[in-house]
């Protein structure tokens, strides 16, 4: 992954960011090291909520312990958004987009990490709804930040487990998702395969 600043032109924080020249283009991503667990921090093609995707990278990456990954749609500079959905200052590009993923690394993930995405709907981030039920594998862990539990109820991953979400978002989760337990008051919940 790599953050860029100073766009060089205005943008709508759901649009893709322009710059002049596609320094970016270039960077590679981290070495994969077989011996060690991959780790996948999703954007959706329109970026995400910032603190949803920089602080798991963050610990994850730092950690030295996993193979850790940023993956979009495609590859290309994204804006990382703000809690009032602005863009910050702030892009990123993924390490991979998801074909690369698959011909690069090519392992089903040990963890999948759902931020919140920008103006989210199912039917707009339809690609990364089918990546994650298509590389979900049976011993990878799910970890939803925030609203993302809303993602990963898209997904159908959710029906029958217990899971918590952002405060807001329990009144539509529910309708979404009825055989999910929703579980209120509390700031994460371990499910076992599934932390929201």
């Amino acid at each position: 992954m790599m953050i860029l600043t100073g766009k060089t032109q205005p943008m709508h924080p759901m649009e893709p960011p322009a710059y002049n020249d596609e320094p970016w283009s270039s960077v590679a991503a981290p070495p994969n090291d077989p011996e060690r667990k991959t780790v996948v921090v999703l954007s959706s093609a329109f970026g995400a909520e910032i603190t949803d995707l920089l602080p798991p990278y963050e610990v994850l990456a730092g950690a030295g312990r996993f193979n850790t990954y940023v993956l979009a749609p495609e590859r290309h500079p994204l804006p990382l958004v703000n809690g009032n959905m602005h863009a910050t200052s702030l892009d990123l590009v993924p390490h991979y987009s998801f074909e690369e993923y698959a011909r690069s690394v090519g392992v089903t993930p040990d963890l999948i990490a759902i931020p919140w995405f920008p103006a989210y709907t199912a039917e707009r981030d339809r690609a990364v709804l089918d990546w994650i039920k298509a590389n979900a594998g049976p011993e990878t862990l799910l970890l939803t930040i925030c609203a993302g539990t809303e993602i990963l109820a898209d997904t159908g991953l959710l029906a029958g487990r217990t899971a918590t979400t952002n405060v807001a978002w329990f009144a539509k989760l529910k309708d979404r998702s009825p055989t999910t337990t929703w579980v209120l008051d509390v700031r994460y919940h371990d499910d076992g395969r599934v932390i929201t």
